[in-house]
């Protein structure tokens, strides 16, 4: 259920990263440009703008996929947008959220789609491009790359007019693209004006460094409370598919702008990226993240936080795997002394 859980405790005394009644003047101003620029619409314009006068969210989302992604993501947008019309009161306003996890870096899992072709038969494409461990809203898709998939989409679907307004949906708005700008734009697409707010890890980054920064701190603590919630819901029966490593933090840190993502992990007090030796002590690499956290990406863990604490979450609309390891996360949030909302199917 909704509600705030009791804070573990850390051995050093640090403040509570909690979620503001109302989003401050100027990440509301950026979440309405966004709207704006992705071409969500005047209710996506206004949910977003509602958020700094005390709205609450419900969010869903999910990892970019080529064309679009799978048909579930479009399912999570809808069932978002449901249940905060079915929650929203006169006095009480809740809005849609869909994070557009454009921070991950599996390419493989994101460069695919899978259609039914002209003779019935399921026909996978994918992009002539290699992620290299760059965030997937890293990686740059010309012209050449987008519309080569637009072919063979083309040639895959019978020639009637209906396969044609498919290719056109499937189109991205500009040249060049990511997969992350290019999913919204089709969702963007499918829904119309719903009030969807389309929000990004890279557009809430300004507002993120205190979050990341107790991803390093408290990297210990968030672990140890993920892997032992595992342990006692395994004993249950239930499902717990999360087993953050004892060393690991739940983040990744950029070589540079658009850089590769690096896991950080610990050998004692020193920063290891991606099981290299690095420059950064433990509280450098804090010191890092708060000042430039466009260079930090959270986790599977992390990015659960990173919502709940940015953004005044009522409850998460889940698939099946990310309700499981939400359920996982519930103590993980008492170390940040964060609220864990619901899970929604």
């Amino acid at each position: 259920p909704a509600g705030c859980v009791p804070r573990a405790s850390s051995r050093e005394a640090r403040a509570d990263v909690r979620t503001p009644a109302s989003l401050p003047a100027d990440l509301v101003a950026a979440l309405v440009a966004h709207q704006r620029q992705v071409g969500a619409g005047p209710a996506a314009e206004r949910a977003a703008a509602a958020l700094g006068a005390g709205a609450r969210a419900v969010v869903t989302g999910q990892q970019p996929g080529l064309l679009g992604g799978p048909l579930l993501v479009l399912h999570k947008a809808l069932g978002a947008l449901a249940h905060a019309r079915a929650l929203t009161t006169a006095a009480r306003p809740v809005v849609a959220v869909f994070w557009v996890a454009a921070d991950d870096h599996d390419w493989d899992e994101g460069n695919a789609a899978t259609v039914i072709d002209a003779s019935g038969q399921p026909r996978t494409l994918a992009l002539d491009r290699r992620g290299d461990g760059k965030s997937v809203g890293d990686v740059a898709l010309d012209v050449e790359a987008t519309e080569s998939v637009l072919a063979a989409l083309t040639a895959a679907l019978p020639a009637t007019d209906r396969a044609r307004d498919a290719v056109a949906l499937a189109r991205p708005a500009a040249s060049p693209t990511d997969l992350g700008a290019w999913a919204t734009t089709v969702l963007v697409r499918l829904l119309g004006d719903a009030g969807l707010v389309f929000v990004t890890p890279r557009l809430l980054s300004p507002w993120a460094g205190e979050v990341y920064a107790r991803l390093v701190a408290d990297a210990a603590a968030i672990g140890a409370a993920v892997r032992a919630e595992g342990e006692r819901l395994r004993a249950l029966g239930h499902a717990a598919p999360l087993a953050p490593k004892p060393d690991e933090a739940p983040l990744f840190v950029r070589e540079g702008p658009g850089g590769r993502r690096l896991r950080v992990s610990f050998t004692g007090d020193q920063v290891r990226l991606r099981g290299e030796s690095s420059p950064f002590r433990r509280a450098e690499l804090v010191a890092h993240v708060r000042a430039h956290p466009e260079l930090a990406s959270a986790d599977v863990v992390g990015r659960v936080l990173l919502q709940d604490a940015l953004l005044p979450v009522d409850a998460y609309v889940a698939g099946p795997t990310e309700a499981a390891y939400l359920r996982q996360l519930v103590p993980a949030h008492a170390v940040l002394g964060l609220a864990s909302p619901a899970v929604v199917a």
